[in-house]
């Protein structure tokens, strides 16, 4: 069992100032960026998994395309929006909180853009090699064009 000296040490370790926070609003901001992370992880994991079976069900293939997609949304992401939400209860310097931000923006950008690329890959896809036996020449040609 810890002794009164020792909790008041403790106490006092968790007061000290460090860039205008005290080191206990740091561990709360990063038990807040655990608590975000896998509370999106596990959101995502649970829609996922729920539309994934609601797909299922159906005969078009674009649903699981979509479900697909919503799977490749994670880390970099998550921990985006974990780090920009837990940052919002720290004093930092705003040019600190202009990168985190930008750090989010940029993340969600980059798999927003992916995913509509394949979309775009997708509905090319579809729409060429409709009607017809599997050409390799149409095959090759639609490879080209959505190659990114």
């Amino acid at each position: 069992m810890m002794s009164n000296g020792v909790w008041q040490g403790v106490i006092a370790a968790l007061r000290v100032e460090f860039l205008g926070n005290t080191i206990l609003d740091f561990v709360i901001a990063l038990l807040m960026f655990a608590g975000i992370f896998y509370a999106l992880i596990f959101f995502k994991k649970i829609t996922a998994t729920h539309l994934k079976r609601l797909a299922e069900k159906t005969a078009s293939d674009f649903d699981d395309f979509l479900v697909g997609s919503i799977q490749q949304i994670g880390v970099p992401v998550f921990a985006a929006a974990a780090l920009y939400l837990s940052s919002r209860s720290l004093t930092l310097n705003p040019t600190i909180h202009k990168v985190i931000l930008i750090l989010l923006v940029a993340a969600v950008t980059y798999r927003a853009v992916r995913i509509l690329q394949a979309v775009i890959s997708y509905a090319l896809a579809k729409t060429y090699l409709k009607g017809g036996p599997a050409d390799p020449a149409r095959t090759a040609t639609l490879r080209a064009m959505t190659a990114v």
